[in-house]
């Protein structure tokens, strides 16, 4: 009887430590998992605001290229944006101009003369800087409201503004309330500046070239708009698991409160609460936002931390059975260590699942800005050399879609590289058409890194252009070799490629300096840090293309 008695002490004593070890064990599982739910909504917040820059870049790119812009131009451009599909969240994309304050009669009736009836310069108030909405897409009856506002009369969208005006970069404004609100359904809103200036000659100044500020070109947001379109994006995120509360400024003061994810109509837990709660600061185009995250009773319940009581409970039953039944008390010391073993293997092993994660979304955030750096200097450069919104339109399509076709290769395999004869025969499949003799590839294997893979496939995809426009396959005989050599010299190993084409037209330098001039130099000579010859002769061009080579894993820290 006192030995049976000792079992099952013992037994409730294995039963309690394996249950606090369970308890412990899911704590800091839970902990991890949240911190990288925590770690992802974050990132996609940041990501996301730095994502909707580059529509207002496009709009000051707009402005450089054409100088006066239309009303009718302005439209066509928010609406090949897709705002409701590829950027939700945004109310709009304006120009607002400055305006002259002695002439702001002569501006209003201008713009009536475009359609625009009653549009009036509000309010009037001449101050250091007067400007107005001119343009704000698309037109709904939302926006319409605000035409005509002058933004830098009020104190919070001044400064921003002023911000923006003397730094020449995107500037957030602090929390206010649009102008597009109405009684219903109010929401709080920022705004996002980005100046445009226009270079006036002025010769009593070094380079005779003075930069005048033009005017803003913004984008007004509903923040449980904007929040809802990038949560709803965001892998592993769900309202019913965690509250998000975001609050303007460096400090999460009730009145600085700026979005909740919690409705009116389903309350949740209060703050304190909750099991874990995550606090970030993040700057927002040179604007502080507080981000706190809290768990809520729906996580803990799927975190699983409700096990170490049923595990006691199973610990005290196997106790009870073991004193009962001596002959098992083996075996059911066994299963309580192996029951620990598991609990403690699992715990390994969503530590290593977390880490992963993270390591991934660096890896993700770094991809990402990489591809909006190339996608900005393509966009610049098209534009600089299109004559017109379609042609832009058109060109800068055709680029992206290649850019597009090489990351598919580089995302195929695990590994996010891809051999170099793979790469070219993806790209140039589109243009040598039917006619497999009508290029040639000779290499041995070289495996690219991503950044020298998009920059060689950007160059060849400009080649081949140039080739069906201009040269070797304009005609059906018209032939094309690519071949790469890797080398070794006193500098390190440089790989040689040569692009070549013959049986077309003779070819002929061109007149001016363009879109493939420049990128060449941007892809060869800045990027991998190169040099690219052309040679025109009568049986065709030649490109010798010369770039420093290393194996891919040495060169993924300059992508």
């Amino acid at each position: 009887m006192h030995r049976a008695l000792a079992i099952f002490l013992a037994a409730c004593i294995i039963a309690v430590a394996t249950a606090w070890d369970a308890h412990v064990a899911d704590r800091e599982a839970a902990k991890i998992k949240f911190e990288g739910i925590s770690d992802k909504i974050v990132t996609a917040v940041s990501e996301n605001m730095a994502a909707y820059e580059q529509v207002l870049r496009g709009g000051v790119a707009l402005f450089d290229a054409l100088g006066e812009v239309s009303r009718k131009q302005w439209a066509a451009y928010v609406e090949a944006l897709g705002l409701s599909t590829n950027y939700s969240g945004i109310q709009g994309v304006g120009y607002a101009a400055v305006v002259d304050p002695t002439r702001i009669p002569q501006f209003e009736q201008r713009v009536r003369d475009e359609g625009i009836g009653a549009f009036t310069v509000h309010p009037a108030n001449p101050g250091e800087l007067n400007t107005a909405i001119l343009f704000l897409e698309p037109m709904d009856w939302r926006n319409r409201r605000a035409l005509g506002f002058d933004m830098y009369s009020e104190e919070v969208r001044r400064e921003a503004m002023r911000r923006a005006w003397k730094t020449r970069k995107a500037a957030l404004s602090r929390r206010v309330v649009l102008l597009q609100e109405t009684i219903d359904d109010v929401q709080n809103g920022v705004l996002l500046y980005l100046p445009v200036f226009r270079q006036d000659i002025d010769l009593t100044i070094p380079g005779g070239v003075r930069q005048n500020l033009k005017g803003f070109v913004y984008s007004p947001f509903r923040m449980r708009d904007l929040l809802s379109g990038v949560l709803a994006r965001t892998d592993s995120y769900s309202p019913n698991i965690v509250r998000i509360e975001i609050y303007d400024g460096p400090n999460a003061k009730p009145e600085a409160l700026l979005y909740d994810s919690a409705a009116v109509s389903n309350p949740v837990a209060p703050v304190q609460d909750a099991a874990y709660v995550a606090e970030f600061k993040i700057l927002v185009h040179g604007t502080t936002w507080t981000i706190r995250l809290n768990s809520l009773p729906e996580f803990e319940r799927q975190a699983g931390l409700g096990a170490p009581l049923m595990i006691a409970i199973v610990g005290l039953l196997l106790g009870a059975l073991t004193a009962a039944l001596f002959a098992v008390v083996n075996i059911g010391k066994e299963t309580a260590h192996f029951i620990a073993d598991q609990l403690t293997a699992e715990v390994e092993t969503r530590k290593r699942a977390e880490e992963q994660t993270r390591v991934a979304l660096r890896e993700l955030a770094h991809r990402v800005k990489n591809t909006l750096t190339i996608v900005t200097a393509i966009a610049s450069q098209t534009v600089r050399h299109s004559e017109n919104l379609q042609e832009f339109e058109d060109k800068y399509r055709t680029r992206l879609l290649g850019l597009s076709r090489v990351h598919d290769l580089l995302t195929a395999g695990r590994s996010y590289s891809t051999d170099l004869a793979v790469l070219a025969e993806e790209v140039l499949k589109p243009y040598k058409g039917d006619h497999e003799e009508s290029l040639e590839l000779d290499g041995p294997s070289a495996v690219l890194s991503p950044n020298t893979a998009i920059m060689l496939s950007m160059l060849f995809n400009e080649l081949a252009t140039n080739a069906t426009k201009y040269g070797a396959w304009v005609n059906k005989k018209g032939r094309v070799s690519l071949s790469w050599r890797i080398s070794a010299s006193d500098t390190g190993d440089r790989m040689d490629i040569i692009w070549q084409e013959r049986e077309g037209p003779p070819a002929m330098p061109p007149s001016r300096k363009g879109f493939g001039s420049n990128l060449i130099k941007f892809s060869v000579e800045r990027s991998l840090r190169g040099k690219a010859d052309a040679v025109y002769a009568p049986e065709g061009l030649t490109y010798n293309i010369s770039i420093p080579w290393g194996p891919a894993d040495s060169e993924e820290g300059e992508a």
